[in-house]
């Protein structure tokens, strides 16, 4: 124990310092645990901090990681946690207040840093042991707090990835030199447990690391035999985490997040946007002298030198040229450009490090009066850089602006990457003169070492100012949303919705509710475009359940709804209500399903191309069989300065510069819900051409600016009304038009209610990842529609026999009845999940027994492999190198 502690106990320092220097950050902007604020923003506040209060729930009970009806209505969570959350960091959210929860990522964020400068340091201390230790403590900071963390810690499990990676390298080179592979295969093992999809970068970065480690440092006689042990190790990973990869990779396939292929590499820019590219890199400046100073040493000479150079090299080119790192990202990406980019800094660490610690053996300890000159301007330089980083850090000076332009768009602009720019040039010259001076023994060892080190911290400070600091903002703005959690006494199965988008859509079903509402990548694109085609509002990977009609809502179970405090009277049934938000009860009696007769189901797969509002008149015909119209359709009584193209679909275009509009008067005879529809098409873009369309007037009131937009494209709600005349006007903003779905319609609420009332009802609640109900058929030609996506994965069971589940209206369940009484029982176990847990039981007996036969010598009895599998590698290295560095660039210049 001493002996360990003597040769491994200074890299507890770099984690010292890493929270010292952190919690620095923290105190200046009054970040938890010195103030109120947070660091979260962006996929953190939509994605991350949601999920992790999803995974609270699941761990005490209230939600089921396998069917999990809190997010898009009932989806699988085992590939979202895989996705997202999947750290043995998120399993503390369990001792954390939900509306802690934004404070806690300050936390998070703060602990994943400190483990990142510990793996480092330790994968130093075993790579280069003649590193002091501010040499050690500098480089593990320059890890710590590269531009990785402080560009992408918002997607915190990334973090993980990062901290792993010193350890796999370890494991690797451990596997290659000694032929010892459980370090390898454990670390292996936790990254693709941790990230599924920035896994595929790893497997990647491991067959070109491998390729290029055994052609340059292996002797020929052992290459073959290493190969093949490299190959068993990577396959017995595979088949021990298939529990975790085969399911998240067929959610991934179903989601909306699949783009082709070719069409993305053939578009965009040969060059990426190296202004928000490169500071992943140049947080940590050191790494602009990685090459200059590595043909300077003349230590290329060396193959392991080497290998680490080309290795650096491979991860470089993709940071500069677009579709090389399209291909590193499976194909496309949406913003984080440089997911695999810690790589690419750790090689830029470890090639330094081998320079420096061949600098080591022989250090200049003597002074003269030459070397008190070079200090004496060194030390200058060394204070100019804290100067320029205390100006970024307290923003003292106007030099600089605000810095905040990746804060608020996720790209940074060319201003502030040219301030930022400045920085990175002084501090890379410095870094320049000091590893120069030392390699040519004109500074003495320990000056070196701590001027690195002060250059190292105040570039901490600097970067941190940037993307930490300027994210801080207070947490109480969430507090009044979290305060609705727990607040609703339902044992039924029900969900919530909200009638406009107040906050991040995934906030819903974090306070515990089962709702509509998701945003992740792995989102059914049959869930989105069915729930577009409902009214309901949606973008991008969002779909949010404000909007559709109270037809839709009682269908999708959306028994209460959570809306403005000024929305609530004093006549309001409402639930709870606090300073910001209240939680209604909706009107309507609601069941989650409805019994219904058909003869031919399969007519019912696909929901017709009609407009928006002709589609809730087609569900309410089909499931009620009846020819009762529910919508009522308004014609504009006035056409004011614009011509009407087309109805089919509707085009319309200004005649002139003075306002454009249609008018309605609406004869509402009983009690109708009045509703406005502007849609085009079915997508998943960001941003949509009709958006920003018209200003929607009802009675003379301005109800909805700007409609539709990114945050309200549903249905709008105009009001409900009963035996009068309302007045819509729609002020037509943009100068054309042009949309499938477009007009006024009323929904006859009496009617609804009527059918409502007159069907049995139908009655669900959940156990785990079950479903459990009754409904009573009236006819043998009866089914049951439930409000859930019908995806691979159910089993339905009737009465105690299994039964075939049927997709209705694009996306959701259908269950043929008995006639009477019904007791359904419907179970989810996602798809791949039994077979992967069945390869990774396998994998483990595997590795045991392989482990076993290592020890013993057995080796030799795969000695006729070895050649085939040596093949195999190289192919499948030629193919890899091919495909990430050769086709996106053919098809860029070809297609």
């Amino acid at each position: 124990m001493a002996q360990i502690m003597k040769k491994y106990g200074f890299c507890a320092f770099a984690p010292i310092a890493t929270l010292g220097l952190v919690l620095i950050v923290f105190a200046l902007y009054g970040l938890f645990p010195f103030g109120d604020n947070t660091l979260s923003w962006c996929d953190m506040n939509q994605q991350v901090l949601p999920i992790l209060l999803d995974l609270k729930n699941i761990l005490s009970g209230q939600s089921n990681l396998f069917l999990n009806m809190a997010n898009a209505g009932g989806m699988s969570f085992w590939g979202v946690l895989l996705f997202f959350i999947s750290s043995p960091f998120s399993f503390l959210v369990i001792f954390v207040n939900p509306q802690d929860i934004y404070h806690f990522a300050n936390i998070l964020v703060l602990l994943k840093m400190i483990v990142c400068a510990l793996t480092a340091s330790l994968f130093l201390r075993v790579k280069f042991p003649n590193f002091d230790l501010l040499q050690n403590i500098g480089f593990s900071l320059m890890y710590a707090f590269c531009g990785y963390t402080m560009m992408y810690y918002q997607n915190v499990v990334w973090l993980d990835m990062m901290y792993l990676f010193p350890i796999l390298l370890m494991g690797l080179h451990r596997l290659i030199e000694k032929q010892k592979i459980l370090l390898f295969v454990f670390s292996f093992t936790a990254v693709m447990a941790v990230n599924f999809y920035l896994s595929y970068m790893v497997v990647i970065f491991l067959v070109l690391a491998f390729g290029v480690y055994i052609h340059l440092c292996v002797p020929k006689q052992n290459r073959k035999k290493t190969i093949l042990l490299m190959t068993i190790s990577t396959l017995l990973v595979a088949l021990i985490t298939a529990v975790f990869w085969l399911p998240s990779l067929l959610q991934y396939l179903d989601s909306a997040r699949t783009v082709g292929l070719i069409e993305s590499l053939s578009s965009g820019s040969f060059f990426a946007k190296l202004t928000t590219t490169l500071p992943v890199l140049l947080c940590t400046a050191i790494i602009v002298c990685t090459i200059p100073v590595a043909f300077l040493t003349q230590q290329l000479k060396k193959p392991k030198v080497r290998c680490v150079f080309l290795l650096f090299l491979l991860t470089l080119l993709p940071i500069i040229i677009e579709p090389i790192n399209k291909m590193w990202h499976t194909g496309s990406y949406q913003a984080f450009p440089v997911r695999y980019g810690y790589m690419t800094v750790f090689l830029g660490l470890i090639l330094l490090a081998m320079i420096i610690s061949e600098r080591n053996k022989n250090p200049l300890i003597g002074y003269s009066k030459k070397n008190i000159w070079i200090l004496v301007f060194l030390a200058v330089a060394v204070a100019g850089v804290a100067f320029l980083s205390w100006s970024f850090f307290t923003k003292q000076f106007d030099w600089f602006g605000d810095m905040n332009s990746y804060i608020q768009t996720l790209w940074m602009n060319q201003e502030d990457f040219g301030y930022f720019l400045i920085f990175v040039v002084i501090a890379a010259l410095v870094y320049f003169g000091l590893l120069l001076l030392y390699w040519n023994s004109l500074l003495p060892h320990l000056p070196f070492s701590i001027l690195l080190c002060v250059v190292v911290v105040f570039e901490c400070l600097c970067s941190s100012s940037i993307f930490i600091g300027s994210a801080s903002t207070s947490a109480q703005s969430y507090q009044a949303a979290l305060d609705l959690g727990a607040r609703i006494d339902d044992n039924s199965l029900y969900r919530v919705k909200n009638d406009k988008k107040y906050f991040d859509v995934n906030l819903v079903g974090a306070m515990g509710y089962n709702t509509l509402n998701h945003y992740t990548s792995l989102i059914s694109k049959d869930y989105i475009y069915t729930m577009k085609k409902l009214g309901f509002s949606s973008y991008w990977m969002e779909v949010n359940s404000n909007g559709g009609t109270s037809f839709s809502d009682f269908l999708m179970a959306n028994k209460y709804t959570i809306t403005k405090k000024s929305a609530i009277d004093s006549d309001a049934p409402f639930i709870y209500f606090n300073q910001g938000y209240g939680i209604l009860e909706n009107p309507l009696n609601q069941s989650f399903g409805v019994v219904f007769s058909s003869e031919d189901i399969a007519a019912l797969h696909k929901i017709p191309d009609l407009s928006r509002m002709a589609i809730q008149n087609y569900l309410f015909q089909s499931l009620y069989h009846t020819d009762e119209s529910l919508i009522k359709q308004y014609e504009p009584v006035d056409e004011n300065n614009l011509a009407v193209y087309s109805n089919t679909p509707t085009i319309l275009s200004q005649t002139s510069n003075r306002t454009s509009e249609l008018v309605y008067h609406c004869q509402v005879d009983g009690t109708q819900t009045l509703y406005f529809d502007c849609f085009h098409e079915l997508s998943t873009n960001l941003v949509e051409a009709v958006n920003g369309s018209a200003n929607v007037y009802v009675n003379g009131k301005l109800l909805e600016t700007k409609y539709p937009s990114q945050k309200n494209n549903g249905l709008l709600n105009l009001g409900t009304f009963t035996d009068e005349i309302v007045t819509v006007r729609i002020e037509l903003i943009k100068p054309n038009l042009i949309a499938n779905s477009f007009g006024v319609f009323g929904l006859q609420e009496d009617l609804l209610q009527q059918k409502i009332q007159s069907q049995p009802n139908v009655t669900f609640h959940q156990e785990k990842n079950t479903l459990i109900g009754t409904a009573k058929a009236l006819g043998k030609q009866d089914y049951l529609f439930v409000p859930i996506v019908n995806q691979k994965g159910y089993t339905v069971i009737i009465n105690g026999k299994e039964v075939e589940s049927h997709t209705v209206f694009d996306a959701f369940m259908a269950i043929k009845l008995e006639q009477g009484e019904n007791q359904i029982t419907i179970r989810y176990i996602p798809r791949g999940f039994v077979l992967g847990m069945v390869l990774s039981i396998v994998g483990v007996c595997l590795l045991i027994g392989f482990i076993l036969l290592l020890h013993f010598g057995k080796f030799s009895i795969f000695h006729l492999l070895e050649k085939p599998v040596s093949l195999l590698f190289y192919g499948i290295f030629l193919l890899v190198f091919l495909v990430i560095y050769i086709f996106p660039v053919v098809i860029f210049i070809f297609v």
